[in-house]
């Protein structure tokens, strides 16, 4: 009797500890709030239902974490389009995490053609799992096992389901989400910084193997010369330049180093422009005359129209190395993309400032 008596207090106590307080209830009552619930939906077509439920219910957000990017193709193809539009046209926000598979680049561009207001990241492959999460306005959510995305028919494909308005379970899958969000745009970030990386390395090979090439080759051919060395002065001239370039690239390329490395300084001075850009001017008038004198002309004039002699006076405080630089780039790609006629420089004061164009 005592061991009967026994087990009915431990029965007790745990439907106690299970119930919920009548404070608790009553206020969900009065407030019309849905008491909080959890439950395991063996049917594939009952939960798809109740989610198609939810996200038309949705106000503010739509948050979904696919389990691989096939699940998200046979989602789209089965009208995820026409569910998402309802949602936005509700005012809620949708955001959709894709684990990297293949085709999702034509999947996702279909369905942003269809709902523009969808927002999509493709996640690392890594994040692929066995379960789809959607969680809808931070208090309910429903998560689906997966059965095989190799299968079109989503009633197959899925498995059983648990969906929770708890705002506590919700509000922490939320959580989840908003990791894996900013871990992917973190990653996003890495990746064009990689890619970018990478392209600047090309182009400085590229650029820095076009000055090095005519210096060893024109090297070699004027160690095998005899006489004297102005019977040479083109050779020369050709090694200078390319020379020159060459430390120029250098220069750049370093720069860019102390740009990422935010260690790059400015040194101002007080010089004239006008002087600066006839030089520069000068220097390659003398390299393109030694090419192609006849295809290409560079003129220099300043708001007047005068000539390099007669130039008017731009003062200016700068960092005189780095404005040099920034106007040799300018007329090197311009050289490099004119294939004849004439180049004009002109400098001239805004009437505003005393800044120069």
């Amino acid at each position: 009797m005592l061991k009967q008596s026994w087990k009915q207090k431990n029965t007790y106590l745990k439907l106690w500890n299970l119930a919920i307080p009548a404070e608790q209830a009553t206020m969900e009552i009065e407030e019309g709030i849905e008491p909080s619930k959890t439950e395991i939906i063996q049917d594939t077509k009952l939960s798809i239902a109740r989610s198609v439920d939810i996200i038309k219910s949705a106000k503010e957000e739509v948050l979904v974490i696919w389990a691989t990017s096939k699940t998200f193709a046979i989602g789209v193809n089965t009208g995820l389009a026409e569910l998402y539009t309802h949602a936005t046209r509700n005012g809620a926000k949708v955001r959709l995490l894709i684990p990297h598979g293949e085709s999702i680049e034509d999947t996702t561009n279909n369905l942003k053609m269809a709902v523009p207001q969808v927002d999509i990241r493709i996640a690392d492959k890594s994040l692929e799992t066995k379960i789809t999460i959607l969680i809808v306005d931070r208090r309910e959510v429903m998560r689906w096992e997966l059965r095989d995305d190799n299968l079109e028919d989503p009633y197959q494909a899925g498995g059983e389901a648990t969906y929770s308005n708890n705002k506590s379970i919700a509000t922490s899958y939320a959580t989840i989400f908003e990791t894996f969000w900013k871990q992917t745009e973190l990653y996003d970030q890495s990746q064009t910084y990689i890619k970018m990386q990478n392209e600047f390395i090309n182009i400085a090979a590229h650029e820095l193997r076009t000055p090095v090439q005519p210096i060893i080759g024109l090297s070699q051919i004027l160690l095998s010369k005899r006489g004297k060395i102005e019977d040479h002065i083109e050779l020369i001239q050709t090694i200078s330049r390319n020379a020159e370039r060459l430390q120029r690239l250098t220069e750049d390329i370093l720069d860019v180093t102390k740009i990422e490395s935010h260690s790059l300084r400015l040194n101002n001075e007080i010089f004239e422009l006008s002087d600066l850009i006839s030089n520069i001017v000068r220097d390659f008038g003398i390299q393109i005359n030694g090419e192609d004198s006849k295809r290409l002309k560079i003129n220099y004039e300043d708001e007047a129209g005068r000539e390099d002699q007669e130039k008017s006076s731009f003062i200016v405080k700068a960092d005189k190395a780095r404005l040099s630089q920034v106007i040799v780039h300018l007329l090197d790609n311009a050289i490099k993309f004119t294939g004849e006629g004439s180049i004009t420089i002109n400098l001239k004061r805004e009437e505003s400032s005393s800044t120069y164009n």
